[in-house]
């Protein structure tokens, strides 16, 4: 970005140096010029921007965990089931079980709904992009492996205790697939909105303090 130009790539803001204010600094070293960045007109706050920023890496995670500890759950309740192993094992498997539920409800609820945040976060309208694809993805992957594992051992765990096959059977059979569908609107109407979007870099500086005063004189 240099004095007098009217565009700027998105993908460049992201390399532009930020003040303490959140303002960005002009790239040009002849430029003191200060720029708010605006998201359909509408500015996003620092702190704001920092605590996505940790939702926005954070969801990923949650779903891969979410579904390793649903294939740990299946795994060990069938080594406790053919080996007749002591309870500690059940044990183990119910802890799995707990891990893979409170990870794919963080994933859930925790994943960004603000375009304007997730384009700033991605750095362009194509990363978002690629972005959001992949996410969906990896939710259907980790949803697959949440549901099937789970599932598969409602037949014997019926006999065992009826009220943890019952929620097994709940939450894995019919909440799990419904958060998939939420999770496939959320990425329709993001990439939507996303694709919209228009962002605009805004002065709220004109002129360098630090210059004579004659800047600012003017001739009558």
């Amino acid at each position: 970005m240099f004095c007098g130009a009217s565009h700027i790539h998105l993908g460049c803001i992201v390399r532009l140096e930020t003040n303490i204010h959140g303002y960005l600094r002009c790239a040009n070293a002849q430029c003191h010029r200060l720029f708010s960045e605006h998201y359909n007109h509408a500015d996003i706050g620092i702190k704001q921007l920092t605590r996505y920023n940790v939702l926005y890496r954070l969801v990923p995670v949650m779903w891969l965990l979410g579904s390793a500890a649903s294939c740990a759950y299946f795994f060990l309740f069938q080594a406790c089931r053919e080996r007749a192993i002591s309870d500690a094992c059940n044990i183990g498997a119910w802890v799995a079980e707990a891990v893979a539920v409170i990870c794919f409800i963080a994933a859930f609820f925790c994943k960004i709904h603000a375009p304007a945040i997730y384009l700033k976060l991605s750095g362009s309208k194509t990363k978002a992009k690629h972005r959001l694809i992949g996410e969906f993805m990896l939710a259907a992957v980790s949803s697959i492996f949440g549901v099937l594992g789970p599932v598969l051992t409602l037949s014997t765990l019926f006999d065992q205790n009826v009220w943890l096959a019952t929620w097994v059977f709940l939450f894995h059979g019919f909440v799990l697939p419904t958060m998939l569908w939420k999770v496939t609107q959320h990425r329709i109407r993001m990439q939507r909105e996303i694709e919209t979007m228009h962002v605009s870099l805004d002065a709220v500086s004109i002129a360098d303090l630090r210059l004579p005063r004659s800047q600012f004189w003017t001739n009558k």
